[in-house]
């Protein structure tokens, strides 16, 4: 078996994995966010082992808890396929992909009804197409950074750049302006980062 790659799309997931000491077991990477970086980055990859994306993910339901962390069982794909990654676990959840996050409780709940899917993210679906068409073996863990319930601030996505990079002018612009207040940034930090820790607990299970 050649070297396993694991890729996040931001470089908080990178980071996280890295202080958790899963590149022990594999290559870790950062894609960058959204689904035109991963589907990029999948395109020019030259797998000779397993491929895991790694990041967080909202849930869309009360299946999964906020801060732990799962093996997709299946991605539904831009298309409505549903794609199975060859890394899964039994019980694991659905993902679906919307085009920007789901920032608003209705948002999701419109979302899990039009998709049937537990979590939502990004990239999933367009790594698991290209995934699908080379033949690889791969699996996407996805760690639950908020419930069903929350609201996000509201223009998120814009707090990263293309390379997954946190633009901290953005985040104390939202401060500042009142988008977000501290306490609820400081809640989004650390459940994600709680999120990520058990991620890396899926990731090296998977591996080993």
């Amino acid at each position: 078996m050649g070297t396993a790659v694991v890729v996040c799309p931001l470089w908080f997931e990178r980071r996280a994995l890295g202080r958790a000491g899963v590149g022990r077991f594999c290559e870790l990477v950062c894609c960058g966010a959204g689904a035109a970086a991963a589907a990029r980055w999948a395109s020019n990859h030259v797998a000779s082992g397993p491929v895991i994306l790694c990041g967080l993910a909202g849930a869309l339901n009360d299946r999964f808890d906020v801060g732990t962390a799962h093996a997709a069982a299946a991605v539904i794909g831009e298309d409505g396929r549903r794609l199975e990654p060859s890394l899964r676990e039994q019980g694991g959840p659905v993902l679906s992909c919307p085009s920007s996050t789901l920032e608003t409780p209705e948002s999701r709940q419109a979302w899990s009804a039009g998709s049937g899917a537990d979590l939502a993210d990004l990239e999933s679906a367009a790594l698991a197409r290209v995934a699908v068409e080379k033949g690889w073996r791969w699996g996407i863990v996805r760690g639950v950074s908020d419930g069903p319930d929350t609201t996000l601030p509201a223009g998120i996505d814009s707090w990263v750049d293309a390379d997954g990079r946190t633009r901290t002018g953005r985040v104390v612009g939202a401060l500042l302006t009142g988008r977000v207040g501290l306490g609820q940034l400081m809640r989004l930090r650390a459940d994600s980062t709680r999120a990520m820790a058990a991620a890396a607990v899926v990731v090296e299970r998977m591996l080993q």
